[in-house]
């Protein structure tokens, strides 16, 4: 697949002369079209930091923001082989916003109408991005279009691209001092200090990275404009203390800590942190963190205080480490994987051990897990059947999909009129059925499924989406193995409970917020 952040699709697009003056004329802007090496992403990321912008407050009126979703959305059209129409509305209105004096807009608009074709509006915009050159803030303006491409990489969140987030804010920031960018660096440099950084091998001065930091979070700290982005800038130095300690700076002495650190201690910093921003569940959150390693019960205060303001993931997967109830660990990171919107692997690693371990004693679990795990093996073996696409539908097809390592085949029988071949060619076939369940559509697919699959080898099951209820429908009992999947609420932490349908009796357990029913025969 064409990497989705490069730039190369564009380029393929233009004449080699013209191109080669092109790419002189623009190498001076910085722009989200024109960053360096990125990793590549597929449509599923892209999708998920789409949405992650659009849940963000005060979105629409951030012109960096506007500018990152103008390439996200840029990518996925690509992608999808749609037409650029909501990215260029994206590009319009950061446009607007920064009354035509943002670089980065500016330079975006000329890449994209490249692209679609509009070669003479490209030019004109070109022209008068070269006119800048002119004007008397241009430095200033050149400054803040490092510091947005420095925003994008901390955005793609790729660890290949933190020096050079690194060095785009230091280049900034000598031209004038921006809160946010201090902020950005040293967020940076924190995140360049956490244990899973080793992997990557990086070759840079840990105990510099550290000074540097610390300093720019000072700095932030200092010309932040209210107490929320002030306790934010002390839990981010609390944790770069506690990363540079435990596993970062091996030649961080406690002396240095002190100076580079203001005499502050992990638990002096948590503490103003927490004073300054005692409703930000990010800043609680964040805080047990840090102190996680020193002293558990307060990491463990601190996390439920953030749950109780808003749960979340960060929260829900720390406690579930500091847990020794193996139930609560596992409602806990069940919950952490239902809100991420990124599938982290982290937490579907923890998931897929305790499911192991269980499936070695339970046998309705090993039932389940195994079944999922071989039929894994042979990814296309696995039909995804759904009536339509909506948010709820596309829950359960993450969660199917992520804690398994299935790569299923997922067909909208609305817009499929060859969903009977597929069904014929797969071992499994997985229905989703919407919420509001349509009996005849239920008996019309189990009919169907049955004469696409007339040798009897393919195992059919039913996903409905539910609310609160756990009562089965009569419209699913011709099925012996049935999974009620509620994506709304927790629905159980993994026990084993008894329910009775249709005469027999049924073992009932909640796994991924699935509700597995075995009919005894």
């Amino acid at each position: 697949m064409e990497d989705a952040y490069s730039i190369i699709g564009l380029t393929k697009k233009m004449a080699s002369g013209t191109e080669q003056s092109f790419q002189r004329r623009i190498a001076d802007f910085p722009c989200m079209f024109n960053m360096g090496s990125s990793a590549n992403r597929d449509e599923t990321d892209l999708t998920a930091k789409l949405e992650t912008v659009l849940q963000e407050s005060g979105f629409d009126q951030d012109i960096r923001r506007l500018n990152y979703l103008t390439w996200i959305q840029f990518n996925l059209e690509k992608l999808r082989g749609q037409e650029h129409k909501e990215s260029l509305q994206w590009n319009e209105k950061a446009m607007k916003l920064s009354s035509g004096n943002d670089l980065v807009s500016l330079a975006n608009r000329i890449y994209l109408s490249k692209y679609i074709g509009k070669e003479d509006e490209s030019e004109r915009c070109l022209h008068e991005l070269e006119n800048r050159r002119s004007i008397p803030d241009f430095q200033d303006l050149l400054a803040d279009a490092k510091a947005q491409q420095a925003y994008c990489y901390a955005r793609i969140g790729d660890p290949k691209n933190q020096d050079l987030e690194i060095d785009l804010y230091i280049q900034a920031l000598r031209v004038k001092t921006d809160f946010r960018w201090n902020y950005g660096l040293g967020l940076a440099c924190m995140r360049s200090m956490h244990i899973h950084m080793k992997k990557y091998r990086f070759k840079f001065n840990r105990n510099e990275r550290v000074q540097l930091g610390a300093a720019a979070l000072f700095e932030a700290i200092r010309d932040a404009p209210d107490n929320d982005l002030r306790g934010q800038g002390y839990m981010n130095l609390a944790l770069l203390q506690s990363y540079s300690r435990r596993f970062a700076a091996e030649d961080l002495t406690d002396r240095d800590c002190r100076i580079l650190f203001n005499n502050l201690s992990v638990k002096e910093l948590i503490d103003t942190a927490v004073e300054l921003g005692p409703n930000d569940y990010k800043v609680l959150a964040d805080c047990g963190r840090a102190i996680a390693d020193d002293d558990k019960e307060e990491a463990k205060r601190l996390f439920m205080r953030s749950n109780a303001i808003q749960r979340n993931t960060k929260a829900c997967y720390q406690l579930g480490f500091l847990s020794s109830d193996v139930n609560q660990r596992l409602a806990l990171w069940l919950d952490a994987l239902k809100l991420s919107h990124y599938g982290d692997k982290a937490i579907i690693g923890g998931i897929q051990k305790i499911l192991n371990e269980r499936a070695r004693d339970n046998p309705i679990n090993k039932c389940f897990h195994q079944h999922f795990h071989e039929v894994g093996t042979a990814k296309k073996d696995v039909l995804i059947l759904v009536q339509d696409e909506n948010d709820q539908v596309d829950k359960v097809y993450q969660i199917l999909t992520a804690c398994f390592g299935l790569t299923a085949t997922k067909v909208v029988i609305q817009n499929s009129q060859s969903w009977k071949t597929e069904v014929s060619q797969h071992h499994v076939v997985i229905i989703i059925l919407p919420r509001l369940l349509n009996s005849h559509f239920s008996e019309e697919i189990t009919f169907l499924v049955d004469k696409a699959c007339p040798d009897g080898r393919h195992q059919t099951m039913k996903v409905l989406i539910t609310d609160q209820s756990t009562r089965v429908p009569a419209t699913l009992q011709p099925f012996k193995q049935l999974i009620l999947a509620d994506v709304l609420e927790n629905l159980g932490n993994g026990q084993i409970t008894y329910q009775t349908f249709g005469g027999k009796n049924l073992q009932c357990i909640s796994l991924l917020k699935l509700f597995i029913f075995l009919i005894e025969e």
